[in-house]
């Protein structure tokens, strides 16, 4: 067997308290990417969720990269946290990770869910849903709440060609594990980071 890739690289890059810590004192928030893209060979672009950009906002970002260098788009939040079906939606979102795909760039998705969502017949029913709206799309589901964590997982998750993304995390109550399957033929690790003081927030 020949040895496969690993990507590192983190959820979102854009954040004025990096400078000083990680980009050099004085970086303009335009010149991040680039600058991100000559440490990390990947990002997972997270501000997806809030909002679907126009397409022309992820070509942009992708002209800022080298050749080799890989985009994991995040679901929009109406996708993951409000159940949201409308194929309009999801028509929009695909259009705006065209660029991404057009430049060879593109590594797949990720869907991130709430603790809320615990494994039910309606949620299963909404992944069957979201494989269904993005057939052919790479997508690994985030599962938070310890209810998924059941023996058929892997097989079922197999069977609809979605790929399990593997936490770390507090050991709290009620979260996921550090469990790792590997579902599809590409495996995806989160680190969250262990701090269960905060991990609730103010909540």
């Amino acid at each position: 067997m020949s040895a496969g890739a690993i990507h590192v690289g983190t959820s979102g890059y854009s954040f004025a308290d990096w400078v000083g810590p990680f980009y050099p004192k004085g970086t303009k928030s335009g010149d991040y990417l680039p600058y991100y893209a000559r440490q990390f060979g990947c990002v997972e672009v997270n501000s997806t969720y809030y909002r679907i950009p126009a397409p022309r906002v992820l070509e942009l970002m992708e002209r800022k990269t080298p050749e080799d260098f890989r985009f994991v788009v995040k679901l929009n939040q109406a996708m993951t946290h409000e159940g949201a079906t409308d194929p309009a939606l999801y028509r929009e979102f695909l259009a705006a990770v065209q660029p991404l795909k057009d430049a060879g760039k593109y590594h797949g998705l990720l869907a991130q869910f709430p603790w809320g969502f615990r494994r039910t017949d309606a949620a299963k029913g909404h992944l069957e849903h979201l494989r269904a709206a993005l057939p052919g799309e790479p997508l690994w589901v985030e599962f938070r709440h310890d209810s998924w964590m059941h023996p058929r997982l892997p097989e079922w998750l197999r069977e609809r060609a979605l790929g399990y993304c593997a936490v770390d995390e507090p050991g709290l109550p009620g979260l996921v594990p550090p469990v790792v399957h590997l579902t599809t033929d590409t495996g995806y690790v989160r680190f969250h980071g262990r701090n269960d003081r905060t991990w609730w927030g103010r909540s």
